[in-house]
């Protein structure tokens, strides 16, 4: 079946799909979707301990949600929400540290580095997008 996607002058509605997928993800908090989206404004949503940031991109025939999440309990999470329900992971933060090596601490440097490069190409993506 596929996803019915309704525009309105407000902005997008957004699919059953899309909605009850985003409130199964946060079951444990009771965190949903706004049923109406604007396109790239982003939506600040966090309840039970998660900071959540959402935005929609693209049109009415053809939308995508990305969000990022953090709580202070569990890993952040950076993900993409299609109309049709599915989550697709998208950049992450590295968040455990790196790896330590007694006998090489050159290469407990170069693994440090790597990790911060890493993630300050993710944080760079998530400025972009208004979620850091």
């Amino acid at each position: 079946m596929e996803p019915q996607i309704v525009s309105n002058e407000k902005g997008i509605t957004i699919s059953n799909e899309a909605k009850v997928n985003f409130a199964d993800y946060f079951s444990e908090s009771d965190i949903n979707l706004p049923e109406i989206m604007v396109i790239n404004k982003v939506y600040d949503l966090g309840i039970g301990g998660w900071n959540i940031k959402t935005r929609i991109y693209g049109t009415q025939e053809n939308y995508y949600i990305d969000f990022f999440a953090v709580h202070r309990m569990t890993n952040s999470r950076h993900e993409r929400l299609k109309p049709d329900g599915k989550l697709e992971g998208l950049e992450y933060l590295w968040e455990f540290g790196y790896q330590v090596y007694e006998n090489d601490p050159e290469r407990t440097e170069r693994e440090k580095q790597k990790r911060i490069k890493e993630n300050d190409k993710v944080i760079e993506i998530l400025k972009k997008k208004g979620f850091y």
